[in-house]
């Protein structure tokens, strides 16, 4: 998608209801297929049977023409300019590792051009544009000053050029087979190749400091021990290995750490580090060697950031940023970090492989004294921010795609932000700092991005969302959930989770498989959002604790959930029990489809606000009898206090949500391309029994490539 103000999502391509009226989009767009409105293809059935309804649960409606269950840009999103992206306006130092005249210590001119990156970062001033030719650049480049406002120190990759910065050393050790071991090889791991200290000899930390260890050389088990074994169990226990924090790549592609030599020996491909922390063994398929491939291995944390925190007005384009060893947060540190800078521009670029973090935009932590391999002069709190961060592609990072620590005016539009938390965090243990995007203490603008099969959630704001805006992404088959919003009170500044396209949202778990989730975090508008196929609720919002935002105790309140379509989920919506702790609930003019069993279900929920739910649910049944409503589910109030859910019938009676809702017979399907054009199709009921009508609606999001 190509970004505006008006329209969150950019459409391609409409049909609606209306059998054969088309309805374009204006401005400028990519070249697509034109779409046009047919029946949906013959496999449906000429007749679809009408759905059961559950107890008082409506009847669903036929929809007047034209009236779309849902359509792109429903909700207008708050003004807020994009940030300005200035060019260079001074000298130009070029870097060309290939060319035969490339010096560090020459002219940086286009006929004596330096080596490395670091080479012209030491040299730029305000104003100047850093110019980089096609290559491999295996260095960590740390721009030795920023710019100013409009004129920023530009890092550029040569148009139409393939540069690459990477953590990673190519190693071609001399291999040995390992004797009385099939397809294993082993080789010395010097440390003189690590730029500082040897990942391979470090545990990964996620917590709120640096908690790693020491996962090399490894203490033999005393017999006693040995001989105190009582189950297989406990031999595999001893025998495992901590997983390290190193990487190893086989011609470009990850390959699996082993942490136990019985899964290292049954793995197809694999590596382990011996427990002496002396060499490097590798686990090849039958009759494969390793003098066959490109091997690399991680020997630095970061690949782009600077030495000094808080640099500001510095504008990184056109890189591919890849593989690096760099720690778990807190401190957040990225393989790219704006090193809580502000005013960074980084755009077209591709952020991949990282061992943790791809991305960190924010502040790195709370406590500069923290941050390693800092200055005592930059030791204390630095707060950055508005950053743009645009057309980026962030992929197959080992926790986090994007993640920042407490910044402000931040936007992150169009970019495509996939199959992160790769390494499937958290078996080490530690924090929750796995998603997409996962901001904390944020009013970001996170816009238009398409954030798809990650092994978390797609888009997290933690601890302080007031003013974010979340708009016109499309969220498809992530783990958890599609947005996530945590520990919130900003009265009069909700953060806002609008015109999203979420889908697929699925896995198991306390957070998993809902479209949108929310805990102890109270203003929140969630309107005009399209949510389907979640293997949960649509939305869920509970109170899970007793902790503070800000000096006030955690609540879920001053919430509202209006004109959204929710659509074949799990569930349709569930919120706590009204009380001191969930008030202010607004829920209005959703859309459902007309489901049976749990899909068509609503539930109130309590957690840790002390409410017994029996007693709740005998206050509800009597509420119904006097009304002579029929009760539906609560008729056994022993089995509905353990599952707490109603029809729409009670939803509306018993709280006075949706009254203007309405239940539809309307299908959902979505198809995503690697170009980022994504397709949603609505369907709904042919006329006088005829095959089912498609809506579809063709969206361009995330980033171009």
């Amino acid at each position: 998608m190509r970004h505006s103000q008006t329209a969150s999502l950019r459409v391609v391509s409409v049909l609606a209801f209306a059998a054969g009226v088309g309805i374009s989009c204006a401005g400028p767009k990519r070249p697509s297929r034109a779409t046009t409105q047919k029946p949906a293809p013959p496999v449906v059935p000429a007749t679809p049977p009408a759905p059961v309804a559950p107890p008082a649960e409506p009847k669903a409606s036929a929809l007047p023409d034209p009236d779309p269950v849902w359509r792109p840009g429903m909700v207008e999103p708050p003004e807020r300019p994009t940030l300005a992206s200035a060019d260079a306006t001074g000298r130009t130092w070029v870097v060309n590792t290939a060319h035969a005249s490339a010096l560090d210590e020459g002219e940086g001119t286009a006929a004596a051009p330096f080596r490395t990156i670091n080479a012209a970062a030491g040299r730029a001033q305000p104003g100047d544009r850093v110019l980089v030719h096609a290559g491999t650049y295996r260095e960590h480049v740390r721009p030795a000053r920023g710019g100013k406002p409009g004129r920023p120190v530009v890092y550029e990759a040569a148009p139409g050029e393939r540069v690459i910065v990477s953590g990673a050393d190519e190693w071609r050790p001399a291999w040995r087979r390992v004797d009385g071991m099939t397809d294993v090889w082993a080789a010395k791991l010097d440390p003189a190749l690590f730029d500082e200290d040897n990942p391979f000899h470090r545990t990964i930390s996620i917590n709120g400091k640096d908690v790693s260890k020491a996962a090399r050389p490894v203490e033999p088990v005393a017999p006693r021990v040995q001989a105190a074994e009582t189950s297989e169990k406990d031999r595999e226990k001893r025998e495992s290995l901590p997983e390290t924090l190193g990487e190893v790549f086989l011609d470009g592609e990850r390959v699996a750490q082993a942490t136990s030599l019985p899964r290292f020996t049954a793995s197809e491909r694999a590596w382990m580090v011996d427990p002496a922390g002396a060499r490097i063994q590798l686990k090849l398929s039958a009759g494969d060697r390793p003098q066959r491939h490109r091997i690399e291995i991680t020997t630095r944390a970061q690949v782009f950031a600077p030495a000094r925190r808080g640099l500001g007005y510095i504008t990184v384009r056109g890189f591919v940023f890849e593989k690096s060893a760099n720690q778990g947060p807190f401190p957040q540190r990225g393989m790219v970090s704006v090193r809580s800078g502000h005013h960074w521009v980084i755009e077209n670029c591709t952020i991949r492989q990282a061992k943790t973090i791809g991305l960190g935009c924010g502040s790195e932590h709370w406590d500069g004294k923290l941050i390693a391999n800092t200055v005592a002069a930059d030791q204390r709190l630095i707060l950055g921010g508005h950053h743009l961060i645009r057309n980026n592609h962030v992929v197959d990072n080992g926790l986090c795609g994007i993640a920042g620590w407490n910044h402000r005016g931040t936007q992150i539009l169009d970019n495509t932000v996939e199959r992160n938390n790769c390494l499937h965090f958290p078996h080490t243990g530690g924090w929750e700092e796995w998603a997409g995007i996962k901001l904390h203490c944020s009013d970001a603008v996170i816009r238009g991005n398409l954030v798809r099969d990650n092994h978390a959630a797609g888009i997290w704001i933690d601890n302080i969302h007031g003013n974010a805006v979340i708009d016109g992404n499309v969220l498809l088959r992530n783990r958890r959930a599609g947005v996530m919003l945590e520990l919130n009170r900003t009265p009069g500044r909700p953060g806002r989770v609008i015109n999203n396209v979420i889908a697929g949202s699925h896995g198991k778990g306390f957070y998993a498989g809902y479209g949108i989730y929310a805990h102890d975090a109270s203003d929140i508008v969630a309107s005009g959002n399209l949510v389907f196929d979640c293997a949960s609720y649509a939305v869920l919002m509970r109170t899970i604790t007793n902790r503070k935002s800000g000096s006030a105790v955690v609540e879920t309140s001053r919430v509202s959930i209006t004109g959204n379509a929710f659509l074949h989920n799990g569930g349709r919506i569930s919120i706590p029990f009204a009380g001191p702790r969930s008030k202010d609930v607004d829920i209005q003019a959703n859309t459902y489809s007309s489901d049976t069993g749990d899909a068509a279900r609503f539930a109130l929920n309590a957690y840790a606000e002390g409410i017994k739910k029996r007693t709740r649910a005998d206050e509800l049944r009597r509420r119904i009898e006097e009304a002579k409503v029929d009760a539906g589910p609560l008729s056994d109030p022993d089995a509905w206090a353990k599952s707490p859910t109603l029809t729409l019938a009670l939803w509306r009676h018993l709280r006075g949500y949706d009254r203007d809702g309405r239940v539809v017979d309307v299908g959902a399907r979505v198809s995503d391309a690697p170009d980022g054009t994504v397709t949603v199709v609505l369907t709904r009921p042919g006329e006088d029994g005829g095959p089912r009508f498609e809506s579809t609606y063709e969206l361009e999001v995330g980033a171009t490539r």
